[in-house]
């Protein structure tokens, strides 16, 4: 697909839907570079379709989602993770939205139970080095645009991410 149009139609995938505007859009470009519409909107489809598969983590709804109960060793606060990621990387906004959009009180770790998850887990649950990093709902104060995750490219390392960087995440719920 031509890259301007791969372009936008990320742009739009962002908050996870496109809209009837977000269309018109990628629609009209793709007829100002002379490109098959009918072949533009089944890419389309084709991403929407993608997209909403790999919202929920392990493709299952929020009622099958594989568990796992941890408690912070210094508050004694129980929570419950689960097992898998979201299969995509996505952006915090999105990522704040997905795990919301599962219901049920399920939410993004904060960073304390981020690193405890890691911690506790290492690799042997899904937790995955080979990206970028994994994001927390943990905000910089006074840095609107900016959050706390962490990275396992070299073990465990605290990091501040722009919230429009592409993260992974796992969903946790208070128990």
């Amino acid at each position: 697909m031509h890259p301007e149009i791969e372009k936008l139609v990320q742009m739009a995938l962002a908050d996870g839907q496109v809209t009837d505007k977000e269309r018109e859009i990628i629609l009209r470009k793709a007829e100002k570079l002379s490109l098959d519409i009918d072949e533009v909107e089944m890419y389309l489809e084709g991403k929407i379709s993608a997209n909403n598969i790999n919202l929920k983590p392990n493709n299952n709804s929020h009622s099958e989602i594989e568990l796992l109960t941890f408690q912070h060793p210094i508050t004694g606060r129980k929570f419950q993770a689960a097992i898998k990621d979201f299969e995509i990387t996505m952006s915090w906004d999105l990522a704040l939205k997905s795990c919301n959009d599962l219901g049920d009180g399920w939410r993004m770790p904060y960073i304390e139970e981020l690193e405890l998850m890691v911690n506790v887990l290492n690799f042997d649950s899904g937790f995955s080095d080979d990206v970028h990093g994994y994001w927390s709902s943990n905000e910089v104060k006074n840095r609107h645009n900016v959050t706390l995750g962490v990275c396992l490219s070299y073990l465990l390392i605290r990091l501040e991410f722009l919230k429009s960087e592409k993260l992974k995440v796992r969903a946790v719920r208070n128990i």
